[in-house]
């Protein structure tokens, strides 16, 4: 059982010891433990896809905030939201966001209503407005939003957080 846990992350271990430790019973049984347990899985899910998320420098298009929003969407849900989106450079993006009256509504043409981030749970794309950044798509983790800058990968406080979108 070592050797397991070291080799995955402890959310699904723990899964698999509360399943361990109520063999006699069907999990369905308990669902609070039902809940935790798909829980635990989509938060070890976020965690792998932001390991696979390719460290490259930022770049509008390939490499940016709704690409990394984007690539976290798709490896938890199977469906490319961004397909039919294709821009280069900070130029095209800034006319894009600019035709859909800025990113909240171009996230909303692509994923529907947005929510309050009350609402939200690992890996759900979330609306950021930062003071000096100014307005960054990026997930929702734990209790803080995770987002792409050129500087790379943030952390972002929930007072920050405007909206996010449940995928």
């Amino acid at each position: 059982l070592d050797a397991k846990i070291k080799e995955s992350g402890g959310g699904v271990i723990l899964a698999v010891l509360i399943r361990r430790v109520h063999r006699s019973r069907p999990i369905t049984s308990y669902p609070g433990l039902l809940w935790m347990e798909t829980r635990l899985i989509k938060t070890y899910r976020v965690l792998e896809a932001l390991n696979d998320w390719e460290k490259t420098d930022f770049h509008y298009g390939r490499s940016d905030c709704c690409q990394f929003a984007g690539f976290i969407t798709e490896r938890l849900t199977g469906k490319n939201y961004l397909s039919q989106f294709s821009y280069e450079g900070k130029a095209e993006a800034d006319a894009l966001i600019e035709k859909h009256n800025g990113l909240g509504n171009l996230i909303d043409s692509l994923l529907g209503e947005s929510v309050s981030i009350e609402d939200l749970s690992d890996g759900n794309p979330v609306l950021m407005k930062l003071p000096i950044v100014g307005e960054l798509l990026g997930i929702w983790l734990g209790n803080v939003g995770v987002g792409v800058t050129e500087k790379g990968l943030v952390r972002v406080l929930p007072a920050y957080c405007v909206r996010g979108w449940v995928t």
